[in-house]
This record gives structure tokens, sequence and C-alpha cells, in this order.
């Protein structure tokens, strides 16, 4: 052994020495207290360290400066030590050592070579994860000849026993070797944080250790702050090219032989991402100016026109639908006890083209801290929720998480939402009201966190909104889509100088003055969401509610002359009800939900109707089902069912069709004798209203024409369940 050995053994045992006498002085308890775990773990703060170097004058953060891994071996076997002089019967055990609060973080994108062997704190987004899997971190070999057992220093196999010297004799000793729990796992940038018009940066991470690896730490959608070290690792274009050996001769340039390499991670310890850390653009940071600012606004009476009119102050009108989009942007966290119930609120908007529903929900977006933004032109199923692909270098089955798992505890806005496939919008409805994703392929079963409210725009199916059809016919959505939005604003494109000259006049303003700017109104969505607890509702709130609901519940019902109330409501209304105050009572700084809030979420809702076409008297304080038999276009509620009138026109043109056909036993109907017929019972009110009747029947098949005017009734088609 030369003296430059004898040097470097010195070295790293004064290191460890020096680390040592650290833990003595700071961890001596913990280390007592995890060494008789199972699988032992000691975290250190970094800030201990800087501390204890302050006071003791010695250097022990500049070892961290050059190669991460000579303070983390030293302080390994610093730990071991100690350990074996607490107790000498387990002398060998080395804790795994993780480190905490190490740095600030620093962009994803900004990891280049230079920090290759040092250790770095990012703050991402866990995208893809890999089954756990055991990895070999000793491996001894026995000898088959003499039984001697011999430990390979780097994992690779023994070919020679250095006892007997026999040759392919060794042989892999399982029940010696040591294996650790492995995963692989990719991160992303935070959405948030991403620069306009890049793509996320992706970087693959190496885990070890049963406590990183661990399923509730390692799961695609979870926000973590990352202590890794840089470490390069062979591009799969350069192990392709070392394999094949395409330079036999040696004559290929540098630049041209494959060696690349690429940039990966090796994780030293993963935290929870917390709310204050989570954006490295300071955006959304708050300050104590900022608290008390937010704070001195909840006293002022007119808080909620002020919120409202800073709220996409480039966008002239839409004040309710601007209020409902704040409310979904703070939610309500509704948990009660074990139960845990949906807080999102999920808004639809459907509307002519050029009625700004996209910059509605691009304003939105940009205050909000955290959401995802889709178009449902470039959007698929899995690429919303979760999908299980196959990584490229390994062959791994990895899960890879969508945009509503990326977005859990913010916002997942789809504009376009008429262009994505019918199958494509079926993944949805786990998402919007279990607020989970379940995915089970390629042997992997898994059920990922998706609390996000969906923010939807999208156009007419015929490109206008007719007021004469429901949502589902002017949509084609099926009914269980269309009820777990709680609100749906139907935004028409109608000519109205006074209205028309207003819009112009905001395009054209240089300046919109809003009371506050985007940026404190950000902030302030930030300060309120981040509150973990709901204010509580007041007896008179729980009251109104249920008065509420009870009372378009008895009008949802048949009346006795047979016709069929305009509203059909379901138990989801009172969940609307509940965490829309609760929202709003959250926005304005309240403690307590009282009756206004409920109030002013009827108001809203009553807003919501009037933009399907129906008249509600113009009151604080709308009282909806005195008004919701006098709609004569339009089913709400859950908003699939068929107009009231329309229902008893159908009505009256089977009991005349059955009439004239004496109960099936005629199966040919004269369509003029119909026709007179149809406007003589006072339910058509013109010929022309009656023919369309017809047109809808023969389109169903309901009416086949024969000759002329001669149409078959297929009567048995109605019987069966047949509709139009």
């Amino acid at each position: 052994m030369t003296s430059d050995d004898n040097d470097v053994l010195l070295t790293d045992a004064a290191v460890a020495d020096e680390f040592g006498d650290f833990l003595k002085h700071t961890y001596f308890d913990k280390i007592t207290e995890v060494m008789y775990m199972e699988t032992p773990v000691l975290v250190v703060n970094y800030n201990d360290i800087l501390e204890y170097t302050e006071n003791k004058g010695v250097e022990l953060p500049s070892y961290f400066y050059d190669s991460a891994d000579i303070p983390l071996t030293a302080l390994k076997e610093a730990t071991a030590m100690i350990i074996a002089g607490v107790d000498p019967g387990m002398k060998g055990l080395s804790p795994e050592i993780r480190i905490k609060n190490y740095d600030d973080a620093i962009p994803l994108r900004s990891i280049s070579t230079a920090h290759t062997k040092k250790m770095i704190v990012v703050n991402a987004i866990i995208s893809k994860v890999s089954e756990e899997k055991p990895f070999m971190t000793k491996s001894v070999y026995k000898c088959k000849e003499c039984n001697n057992t011999q430990e390979s220093p780097k994992n690779t196999y023994i070919k020679k026993c250095p006892s007997c010297e026999a040759e392919n004799v060794m042989q892999l000793d399982i029940g010696l070797c040591s294996f650790s729990p492995f995963r692989n796992i990719v991160i992303q940038d935070l959405p948030e944080d991403l620069p306009a018009g890049q793509i996320p940066m992706n970087k693959s991470v190496r885990v070890f250790g049963s406590d990183l690896t661990a399923a509730d730490i390692c799961r695609p959608g979870s926000r973590i702050k990352l202590t890794a070290i840089v470490r390069l690792d062979y591009d799969k274009n350069t192990l392709e090219d070392i394999k094949a050996n395409t330079d036999v001769l040696g004559i290929l340039e540098p630049q041209s032989t494959g060696t690349t390499f690429s940039l990966i991670l090796t994780a030293n310890n993963i935290e929870a991402l917390h709310s204050e850390d989570d954006s490295l653009t300071s955006k959304h940071q708050l300050t104590k100016e900022d608290i008390k600012k937010i704070e001195s606004y909840k006293t002022r009476p007119d808080l909620n026109d002020i919120l409202v009119a800073s709220s996409a102050a480039h966008i002239f009108g839409n004040d309710y639908i601007k209020e409902c989009l704040l409310l979904a942007s703070v939610g309500a966290n509704m948990s009660e006890s074990d139960i845990k119930k949906r807080g999102d609120i999920n808004i639809l908007m459907v509307g002519n083209a050029g009625v700004a529903k996209s910059q509605l929900l691009l304003s939105t977006a940009k205050i909000s801290p955290r959401s995802v933004y889709v178009s449902g032109r470039g959007s698929s199923g899995v690429g919303l929720t979760a999908a299980v692909v196959k990584d490229e270098k390994t062959g791994v089955m990895m899960l890879e998480a969508g945009a509503c798992v990326l977005a859990d505890l913010g916002l997942c806005i789809i504009d376009e939402f008429d262009k994505l496939k019918a199958d494509n919008r079926s993944a949805l409805h786990e998402v919007m009201e279990q607020q989970t994703c379940s995915i089970a392929k390629g042997g992997i079963v898994a059920t990922l966190n998706a609390r996000v409210s969906i923010l939807a725009a999208a156009n007419p199916l015929y490109g206008t909104y007719d007021s004469y059809k429901t949502l589902a016919e002017n949509t084609g959505y099926p009914p269980s889509m269309i009820s777990r939005f709680d609100f749906i604003f139907v935004m028409k494109d109608i000519v109205d100088d006074a209205t028309d000259s207003a819009i112009a006049e905001t395009i054209l303003a240089d300046d919109h003055h809003p009371p506050v700017d985007t940026l404190f109104l950000s902030k302030y969505i930030h300060y309120i969401k981040n509150k973990k607890h709901d204010p509580e509702l007041t007896l008179e709130a729980r009251h109104k509610i249920i008065d509420h609901y009870l009372a378009l519940r008895r009008k949802a019902e048949k009346d006795k002359d047979g016709s069929v109330s305009a509203i059909t409501v379901t138990a989801r209304l009172v969940d609307t009800l509940k965490r829309v105050s609760i929202a709003r009572a959250r926005l304005l700084q309240k403690e307590r939900v009282d009756k206004s809030d409920v109030q002013r979420v009827i108001f809203l809702l009553s807003k919501m109707y009037e933009s399907f076409g129906i008249y509600i008297p113009d009151s604080e304080t709308p009282d909806l089902a005195a008004n919701v038999k006098e709609i004569q276009t339009i089913n709400l509620g859950l908003l699939y069912g068929k107009p009231a009138s329309k229902m008893n026109k159908k009505k009256v043109f089977f009991e005349y069709c059955d009439a004239i056909t004496n109960e099936g036993k005629i199966d040919k109907i004269d369509i003029e004798q119909l026709i007179y017929t149809l406007v003589k019972s006072g339910k058509f009110v013109t010929r022309y209203d009656a023919e369309d009747t017809i047109a809808d029947a023969r389109r169903a098949g309901v009416l086949d024409q024969i000759q002329g005017n001669t149409y078959r009734y297929n009567r048995d088609m109605v019987k069966n369940g047949g509709s139009f």
C-alpha cells in the first residue's frame, strides 16, 4: 500500500471522526432510538450541521460541495461506530442517512453536468412510478468445491475462487446477500412553474430504501421536495452503439460515436411538498404584509363585488359566471369525521363561438395557485386520468399520471370539451364525483387522488344553442355526466346595441382598472385555499337548504293534471347547496356559513336557470319552486329531460294515434286527418306545430310513409319503449 493510499485512508477517517463528534453532540439520542428499528433510518437536518459548524469552528458543510458521497459515507460510518459502542452485539449495523433542509430548491430544467455528484433540492411532481423491486446491495458468492464465501465489491461475478483457485465454481448465495427496495420514478416541473410555451422537463430518479419507496410517498401526482445526488448514466443510444460496436475501425468522428449520457438523480430524501414551498416563481408566496392586507378585506361589506370586478376585468359582463368560477377556485374541504365528501365545484359553460368562454377559463387559471389547462381536441381518456406505459430503457411497466391527477388539489380546466370523444369523457365520471382515478392495467392496480374542480367549456353540437331542446340534445352528453356539474351556464350571443357597444368599449380599452390587481387576487385565492378548516353551517343555513330542497322536490312531482314539472331534482342538489355556500363563506373570510350565503347560492342557481331562457323574478331571494311550473321551453335540475310542453304534446300525439288506429288494430293513418285532430285538441297551436311533432315521430321510426299521405303507425315500437 502506497503512502498516497494511507493519506487517503487517514483523510476519510478524519472526516468520519469529525462527523462522529457532530453526531455524538447532536444526534446521539436519535441514534439510540432508531438502532433497534427493523429498517433504521437517521434523518439529519442540514441546519443542525450549519449551527454546529458555527459554534465549533469546523468546516463540515465544505465536504458537501465537491461530492455528496464523501459526507454521506462518513455519516454512515460514524453512525455505525456509535451504534457499536452502545451495543457491541449490533456491530456492523449502519442506518440509512437522509438529509433534509439541505438548500433552496432549484428549477428542474437548470440541472446540468456541473451538478454531477453534488446534492441538490428540487420541487417537482411525480409523473411516473414503476413497481417496487428488490435491488442487490451486497452480493456474496460461495465456492462449490471448498464452500469458501467471498463478497463481490461491485456486485460483479467472481470467476475464480480466491481460496482453492478453481474457476467457474462460484455460485451466488442468496441467503447471504443483502437487498434494498427499489423504484424508478420520473418527475417533472410543477405546472405552475412551467415557463409559458415550454414543455415540462422530465428527470429519472432512482429511489432506494423502504422509507422512500412506500406507496404513499412514490405515488403519481404527488408533489414532492426531493433531495438527491446528480449522477451520469449511459444514454440508450450509447448502450446500443457499445453493444453493436458500430466503429470497429475507429474512423468516425467523436460526435458520431454515440458517447452521449443522460443525467439521472439518486434520491436521498423525499418529503411531501407543503403549500408554502410549492412555487419557485414566488408568484403566490405570501409575505406578512400580504396576509395583513388580505385579512383587512374581511370587514369590507362590498368584498364580493370587489373580487368579482377584479376577476377577468378585460371581459365585459358575465359577473355571475365569474363569481361561480371564483367559488370553484376556493372550493370547500367537506370533511366529516372519516367520511370525505366532494368539496370541489364543477362548472360547465356551453355557448356559441366568440362569447369569451375560453378567456374566462384562462383568467381563472391565471389566478389559481394550482391548475392544469388542456384542450379537448388534443386529449385522451388516459391523458386526463392515468395510464400504464412501458419504460423505453428498462422495459418496466410504469404508472403515468394524467392531467386530473397532476392537478390534484387544484383546477383541471378543459377547453373544447365537446371535442372530447364519448369514451374519453366517460373517464371523468369517477374523477368528478369520487375524486379518485382507478386503473387496472398491465398488472398494475392502483387508485390515485384526483381532488380537482373540473371547469369546462363547450360548443353546442350544431354551433348554436337551441332553447327548444334540452341540454342533452344540444350537447350530446349523457345524464350521468351532466348531473356531476354543480353549475351549467348557457352563453348566448344575443344582438343588443347597448351590450354590444359596452363589449366593444371593453375590448378597445387600454387599461381596465380593476379594484385589485391580478397578482393580489391570486395571492388572496392562495391564502383562502390553504385554510384547512371550513366555516361551520349555522342552524338557519341548514334549515334554508332543507326547505329549498323540499320545495323543489314537491314541484318536481307530476301534478294532478298530469303535466310534468320542468325541474328534476335529486339529493345531489343538497350537496351542491352546501359546498357552494361553504365556498362563499370561505371566499369572504367568514367564520360561519349563514343564511345569506345560502340565499346567494340560490340566487346564482336562478341565474343559471335564466341562462337557459327561463324567467325568474329578479330578486336577491328568488323562489325557484314557485316558478318552475311556468317554464315552457326547457327542463332544468339535471337538465336532461324533455321540456314540459313537449312532453304533453307527445302524450297527446300517442293518444290520438291510438284512437285513430283503434289501439293498433288498424296500422294505417291518414296524415292530414292526424294533423287536423291534433290542432283541434288545443295542445298544438298551429299546423306547423303538429307537423314538427310528426317529423320527430318519422325520424324516430314511429311513423313510416307508405304512399302519399298514408303512414304506418308502429305501435309495437312505442310499447317496447321507443320514443322521440
